[in-house]
């Protein structure tokens, strides 16, 4: 399936993950001394949309009719919203209002607001701009269009798939041309496929049979299974659905994608450590791919050979070597970092290698083919808790980690990816994980000292005790909180203390021990954070796997949770390997997340979101995606512009 960022010049819409547009902030536009619209124009249809903005603000300041002004400082706000300088767009917008009441040029200002907020991945605000015209209200088919499309962005952006893909379809009864209808096709599937299968199945029960049929292509579109079974899949599915509009197109993108045969080695090596720091974890990771292995359901399940590898990975490339040797058409594995670094600088690997960890290897350094890295690294989840506080509205952010290598990685990470959105760290503090008390840091993050400080120099200089509260920073609106159970319990309240109990709490998944405990976690209340499906429990068709699991390894729903995950994620991922590196932005609905691949081989993987209620993690479901660049739709070419009755969606 396409992803959004391909449809780019046919029909750009913003993607299914959703997108972040880096804020650019520019000093004052220079109007020129000469203007002229036919040089407006021409710098625009060049790509000089700068040029083209100061072309039409300069335009609207010599309009003397009102109407006039307001369309062409209109038009510069939306050319500096496509060149990425929001902040100007922000200062343009925000001087305009129509010169009468004038529906058509509200709705049209509304429009570049709502696709500004867009720009600033602010979905709420969006969706408030950007509601359906009164009935009757007479639109061009541009506007129409826009207008769907940028609603399709704002829902997905929220995780709203559903209602994502009802605007894609209100689109597509606005299009006329076959090769934008396919892109758009290939963009509802795209847009449903964060859903899991069994959301797929529940929602087809009550849906109208367009819409049905587009939830049972998405699963059958989840993943490769060779041409003989898609096809028999698309057959089945057309019987179930025969009236249904997809393009012949779109039926031959899915098979180009998907009629892959999925790599079946007869062999597999698994190469963990039995002794030293990692033995432990290495038995979790064992168990939960056995526990994989048994349930497959494949009728040639592969021959799984064991070895023990040093954890210092000093043996790592022999043994892989010995393996080869002895049949070993691939290798998962090794498991600590130092032996997958030691895999990483070999010059060749013979057979792939899904490694599990991340080699300690700066990007530039070129990687051997058939490498592939799974890991669970804390510094993915904490800039993913950066794009979600982003996703929840939030711009200005503390940060509070533990003293040492660990918390300085995880609030660099933070740091670097919130800042990349636009966001501001206003104070960092760390503290020491081994003690009880956190009042300094948290005093200090939010300026107590300096209100304590206050209250006793008016105390010296009025001479008499003084009633007296301490005041917070005002100006913050997230906490970032890096810390294991232990502390977080103690933080939490501590927080509450000290006059910061509405400030939002976002976190990672150490904060969790894996183990519902209403008692022990009854002070989590509101806390946000991000986890592995299978320690949430979000319902996947491996349901039955994770019940086998906790009757047959107990530590697996508390410390070795998402150790376990990993070990099933790690088998049952064998098949799509190679598939999913060819094609990085298709999704695996794994236990660790939704998995996809890159092109240097390493998994990344999307975390689930929950939030404390009542001492018990309350799942969100999955956030979307935030990257650089968000693509604009394009509208298909009318000779004439049509008017378009405004309707609400059915």
């Amino acid at each position: 399936m396409n992803r959004w960022g391909e449809i780019c010049g046919v029909l750009l819409l913003a993607t299914v993950a959703g997108c972040a547009t880096p804020v650019k902030e520019t000093p004052p536009l220079g109007i020129p001394e000469t203007v002229d619209l036919e040089r407006a124009r021409a710098l625009e249809n060049e790509g000089d949309l700068l040029g083209a903005a100061r072309q039409y603000l300069g335009l609207a300041r010599e309009a003397d009719n009102l109407e006039t002004r307001f369309e062409l400082t209109l038009q510069a706000g939306e050319l500096l919203i496509r060149a990425g300088e929001l902040s100007t767009a922000d200062q343009v917008l925000q001087q305009l209002k129509p010169p009468a009441p004038t529906p058509l040029l509200e709705f049209s200002l509304r429009l570049a607001v709502g696709d500004l907020a867009l720009k600033r991945s602010r979905a709420e605000l969006a969706l408030q701009q950007l509601t359906m015209p009164e009935p009757g209200t007479r639109l061009t088919q541009a506007l129409m269009l826009r207008l769907h499309r940028l609603r399709a962005e704002a829902y997905a952006l929220s995780g709203n798939a559903l209602e994502a893909a009802n605007e894609l379809l209100l689109l597509e009864g606005l299009l006329v041309d076959n090769a934008v209808i396919a892109d758009n096709q290939a963009l509802i599937l795209q847009t449903l496929s964060p859903l899991t299968d069994q959301a797929l199945e529940q929602m087809q029960v009550l849906a109208p049979d367009v819409l049905a049929g587009w939830l049972e292509l998405t699963r059958i579109a989840k993943a490769p299974s060779g041409s003989a079974q898609f096809q028999r899949s698309i057959t089945e599915w057309r019987a179930r659905f025969p009236d249904h509009p997809v393009l012949p197109q779109t039926i031959d993108r899915l098979r180009a994608r998907l009629a892959v045969e999925p790599l079946r080695p007869t062999q597999v090596a698994v190469l963990l450590p039995s002794t030293g720091p990692f033995a432990e974890p290495a038995i979790a990771v064992r168990d939960g791919l056995l526990t994989a292995f048994y349930s497959d359901t494949y009728p040639e399940r592969p021959i799984l050979r064991f070895y023990d590898v040093a954890a210092d990975g000093s043996n790592a490339v022999v043994t892989l070597q010995q393996a080869v040797a002895e049949g070993a058409q691939l290798i998962v594995g090794p498991l600590s970092k130092n032996a997958v670094t030691a895999v990483a600088r070999s010059d060749a690997l013979p057979v792939p290698v899904l490694a599990l960890n991340q080699a300690e290897l700066a990007d530039t350094v070129p990687l051997p083919t058939n490498l592939y890295q799974f890991g669970l690294p804390p510094e993915a989840e904490a800039r993913q808790a950066a794009e979600r506080a982003w996703i929840e509205g939030h711009t200005r952010a503390l940060i509070l980690v533990p003293d040492g290598l660990w918390g300085s990685r995880i609030a660099t990470s933070f740091r670097e990816r919130w800042e990349a959105l636009g966001g501001i760290v206003l104070e960092q503090q760390s503290y020491d994980s081994t003690k009880n008390d956190y009042s300094n840091p948290i005093k200090a993050l939010f300026d107590l000292n300096e209100s304590e400080t206050r209250r006793t120099n008016l105390r010296r200089t009025l001479g008499t005790e003084i009633k007296f509260e301490p005041r917070r920073r005002q100006d913050v609106d997230v906490l970032f909180l890096g810390a294991f159970p232990r502390q977080a319990r103690q933080i939490r309240p501590q927080l509450k203390f000290h006059h910061a109990r509405d400030v939002p709490v976002i976190a990672t998944s150490h904060i969790f021990t894996g183990k519902v405990d209403r008692a022990a976690d009854r002070d989590m209340d509101d806390l946000l954070f991000g986890d592995t499906p299978w320690t949430l429990g979000v319902e996947r068709a491996t349901v039955i796997q994770r019940t086998q699991i906790a009757k047959a390894w107990p530590e697996a729903q508390e410390r070795f949770s998402r150790l376990y995950a990993m070990g099933f994620d790690a088998y049952r991922l064998i098949p799509y390997l190679e598939w999913l590196q060819t094609y990085p932005e298709e999704r695996y609905e794994g236990e660790t997340g939704q998995i996809s691949i890159d092109e240097r081989g390493r998994i990344h993987r999307r975390l689930a979101w929950a939030r404390f209620r009542q001492g018990a993690p309350d799942l969100i479901g999955f956030a979307p995606t935030l990257i650089d660049g968000r693509p604009v739709a394009e509208e298909p070419q009318q000779e004439t512009p049509a008017v378009v009755p405004a309707s609400n969606p059915s």
